[in-house]
């Protein structure tokens, strides 16, 4: 029986969750961490794996790039607290017994802006992979969580 494969992208208040359903057709929504436990634990006999983003896995993080200190700060702030859901998703999928692969993040190399995948990037590796497009639009957090799903 084929199951589903989840790819997630922690963030403090609404992850994005990209779904891989048997028959090669991908659902991207974005869940608070709450709405999130619900899904995975009430659907948890149905999932293969679920793939999460770990930034907290990454040797060391910095932001010389910045504009300046305050800005590097905010970022350091937040990218931390993005890694500490990531680290409750996991502590999650332990305490239901759902499989779970933590993924590094990966290298920015998309066109979007700071490297991200856009839209369009994304429906190309879709079809090179055989999945059924996707209709509608999307943000950026269910972008990286099909990365994610896709390629973790």
């Amino acid at each position: 029986m084929n199951k589903l494969i989840i790819g997630i992208d922690p963030d403090v208040s609404q992850s994005g969750v990209a779904i891989l359903r048997p028959g090669k057709v991908i659902e991207l929504t974005t869940l608070s961490f709450f709405e999130l436990r619900d899904y995975l634990t009430t659907d948890k006999e149905n999932i293969k794996v679920v793939k999460i983003e770990a930034g907290h896995l990454n040797s060391k993080s910095n932001f010389h790039g910045a504009k300046n200190i305050r800005t590097a700060s905010r970022i350091g702030k937040n990218v931390g607290a993005n890694n500490e859901v990531g680290k409750k998703i996991i502590e999650m999928c332990e305490h239901y017994d759902i499989p779970y692969r933590p993924v590094k993040p990966f290298r920015k190399v998309w066109k979007g802006p700071d490297g991200k995948i856009t839209h369009d990037e994304l429906q190309q590796q879709l079809k090179f992979r055989g999945i059924a497009p996707i209709i509608g639009r999307t943000n950026q957090e269910e972008r990286d969580a099909a990365l994610i799903c896709l390629i973790g």
